[in-house]
């Protein structure tokens, strides 16, 4: 038993533990920690670095960036540090270097890989989960809403998809309801009305939508990409209860995990994008990134 403000439950077995009580609003914290990062590109061009939520500064010597949270910066959010590796101009590289503070048999490798392929992608069934969830308020819903509505909208005649929206219970969008529909120019004109509408409210129960998005892709055809979009700030505790709830209920999905906060459950959405074996997660630190993590 931890001293946290939640008592452990069968879904959240350490939730005494993961629910500390907090400073009152202003109250001055003692703890000042600091945030130092060491960049090694072996080799490579390095470009376009930036601290997305904090000033700092960087520092290179010997081939190496040293970059630095400034001094009297809060460490209340994420430390998120984005950089490139080689230019517009380098589409592939692997490179091999030896180092003195690992065994002869051992190397560090590098691989970039090529631009993705100009082909022609096959046709996608797509179900869309949205949080609406209390924690989800003020600019998160509205990223989010952005998020969903615009990957909609990118959806081909041929493609199928759902949306979703979720917190105690899960809801459709109106008229289309909660199965895979054509997206046509008007059900796709429909659901992303009706994600404009979409409001933050009441808790955060995860397990009943990505049960049902699973269940949706379940029904989908071989020669289809199945996706699986799942838009949340990931506040929730019983992460390894839902990823033992869906094992391998969504094998050969792919699944993309969007996570929209200043402190997002990284771990847990990681994890989430990794069941099917060829997703990603992506984080959104501020309205300003949604763009940008789209584009992507």
């Amino acid at each position: 038993m931890g001293d946290g403000t939640a008592r452990d439950t069968d879904a959240v077995p350490d939730a005494s533990r993961i629910s500390p009580p907090v400073l009152l609003h202003c109250y001055p914290h003692p703890v000042r920690p600091g945030v130092e990062v060491t960049i090694d590109p072996a080799g490579l061009p390095l470009s376009r670095v930036r601290s997305a939520l904090h000033a700092a500064w960087a520092d290179e010597s010997e081939g190496l960036l040293r970059v630095t949270v400034g001094a009297g910066e809060r460490l209340d959010r994420d430390f998120i540090l984005r950089f490139c590796l080689a230019d517009p101009a380098l589409r592939s590289v692997a490179r091999a270097t030896r180092r003195n503070d690992v065994s002869d048999d051992a190397f560090p490798l590098t691989v970039l890989p090529p631009s993705l392929s100009t082909t022609t992608p096959r046709a996608r069934e797509s179900v869309f989960l949205l949080d609406r969830s209390g924690s989800m308020g003020s600019w998160k819903i509205i990223a989010a809403r952005r998020a969903v509505a615009r990957m909609v909208d990118s959806l081909r005649a041929q493609d199928r998809f759902c949306v979703l929206d979720f917190d105690e219970v899960v809801e459709g969008v109106p008229g289309l309801g909660s199965k895979l529909v054509p997206a046509t120019d008007r059900h796709r004109s429909c659901a992303v009305e009706w994600l404009a509408k979409v409001e933050a409210r009441g808790g955060t129960e995860m397990a009943q939508p990505l049960a049902q998005g699973a269940d949706l892709l379940g029904q989908g055809y071989l020669e289809r990409d199945r996706v699986l979009v799942f838009v949340t700030d990931g506040q929730v505790g019983n992460e390894a209860q839902l990823l033992k709830l869906l094992g391998n209920r969504l094998r050969g999905a792919r699944i993309f995990a969007l996570g929209i906060d200043q402190a997002v459950h990284a771990g847990f959405m990681n994890r989430l994008a990794a069941l099917g074996g060829a997703g990603e997660a992506e984080l959104v630190e501020s309205e300003d990134r949604v763009d940008e993590a789209l584009a992507r």
